[in-house]
C-alpha cells in the first residue's frame, strides 16, 4: 500500500535551503507572512468583481489593495534590506511587479471602454502566490499563501 501523500508544501521551502546563508537567522514571524494571506484574499475579491463585470466593487476593492499592499511592503523593507544585494534585488523587483499589476487594473477599472480587468485579476493572484513563496524562501520561513 503506498502511503497518502501531505500537501504540506515542502516543495515551497526547498529554495529556502539553497538560498541559505551561513549565520542567517530567520526572520521573526509576522516580518513578511502575516500580510500574504490577506493580500492574496484581496487579490481574489478583485479577481471575482471583474468577473462579476462590477466596475464599483471593483474600483472599491483595487482601492484597497492597493494601499494594503504599500503598507505591506514598507513593513517588510527593513527584514528585506538586510538580504544580500542580488536577492534583495529580485524581493524588490517583486514587489514592483505586484504593484504595477495592481496599478493597471486601477487604471483599466476607471476606463469606461474595455478593460483587461480579467486577465489582469488572474495575473494578479498569481503573481501574488509566487511573491510570497519567494519572500519565504529568502527569509527561511514557510509561505502561509
Amino acid at each position: 500500500m503506498t502511503p497518502v501523500r501531505s500537501h504540506s508544501h515542502s516543495h515551497l521551502r526547498e529554495p529556502a535551503r539553497r538560498l541559505g546563508r551561513p549565520g542567517h537567522r530567520p526572520a521573526p514571524e509576522g516580518a513578511a507572512g502575516s500580510g500574504h494571506t490577506d493580500l492574496l484574499s484581496l487579490a481574489r475579491a478583485v479577481q471575482a468583481a471583474a468577473v462579476a463585470d462590477d466596475p464599483l466593487e471593483l474600483s472599491r476593492t483595487v482601492a484597497r489593495l492597493q494601499m494594503s499592499l504599500r503598507l505591506h511592503v514598507e513593513s517588510e523593507r527593513e527584514v528585506h534590506d538586510q538580504l544580500p544585494p542580488a536577492l534583495r534585488a529580485v524581493v524588490f523587483g517583486g514587489q514592483d511587479r505586484v504593484l504595477r499589476l495592481v496599478e493597471a487594473i486601477s487604471a483599466h477599472g476607471d476606463d469606461e471602454g474595455e478593460c483587461s480587468c480579467l486577465v489582469h485579476g488572474a495575473s494578479l493572484v498569481v503573481a501574488l502566490r509566487r511573491q510570497a513563496a519567494l519572500e519565504a524562501a529568502a527569509l527561511h520561513r514557510p509561505t502561509d499563501a
